[in-house]
């Protein structure tokens, strides 16, 4: 009997649950901001999060972030968003900064804004989508893995997008810099319920994502974020894959 660790989790589809194993390439996402810009002051629209391996996952990632909560805030089986934490002490922003340190996973992201420069015919949704796609094939390359399972927070309008620009890429081969090869890439939804560790690391990734372009477009505060920093800045390039769309240039085949 093998001794790899495995990972089980609770679905929406169906109240189902998948089993993976230790070789899977989890890649746990979340959003900030709205596809349509709609807020005038912050006008952005990102995805991204982080991929680990399920054997990490299970033995460093995921015991780490509930130790963290059980220590530092309400918790183990407390809910953690960045966007909830009001004022956080200097003790819990360094418990943060100490878990982000981590090397035992990569962080991603791709996101626009009202200033950039984006083709009429397609939506932010489609352009930034298809930019994180890229993140994770990028990414992958730094892993070996049987197989990617991309886990999205479910939410009612979120669930619609994902399904239309991000499901139906499990279905082609990828291009790995110029190489075609397949690999079996599967989309979950995750109740936001479950408090699972994985979609709240992908919303703090997030969030300092958000943060950060959004002074860059206020320029009110130049420079980097302490908690962009933290996570995308004090570890190993390697470890990165971030993308700030500017323009998007379509030219006909």
């Amino acid at each position: 009997m093998s001794n790899e660790p495995t990972l089980t989790l609770g679905t929406v589809e169906d109240g189902a649950s998948v089993v993976l194993d230790s070789t899977c390439l989890l890649v746990f996402v979340d959003e900030t901001g709205d596809e349509l810009f709609s807020d005038p002051q912050h006008p952005v629209f990102g995805l991204g999060g982080c991929a680990v391996l399920v054997g990490d996952y299970v033995n460093f990632v995921r015991p780490a972030w509930r130790k963290m909560k059980d220590q530092h805030f309400d918790g183990a089986d407390s809910t953690l968003h960045a966007s909830e934490l009001g004022s956080p002490s200097k003790e819990q922003l360094n418990a943060l900064s100490q878990f982000f340190a981590l090397k035992r996973f990569a962080r991603l992201a791709a996101i626009a804004s009202g200033r950039s420069v984006l083709p009429n015919d397609y939506s932010p949704y489609q352009i930034v989508s298809r930019a994180f796609l890229a993140r994770v094939e990028r990414i992958a390359l730094r892993f070996s893995f049987s197989r990617i399972v991309l886990l999205v927070e479910s939410s009612e309008r979120a669930n619609v997008l994902a399904e239309r620009h991000v499901g139906p890429y499990n279905k082609a081969d990828v291009e790995y810099f110029g190489r075609t090869v397949h690999v079996p890439i599967d989309h979950y939804f995750v109740p936001k319920t479950m408090n699972e560790p994985g979609i709240e690391v992908a919303d703090f990734v997030m969030h300092a994502v958000g943060g950060q372009v959004r002074s860059e477009c206020s320029g009110l505060a130049p420079g980097f974020r302490k908690d962009f920093t933290a996570v995308f800045r004090d570890v190993p390039r390697e470890l990165v894959e971030y993308m700030n769309i500017q323009e998007v240039a379509i030219h006909d085949a």
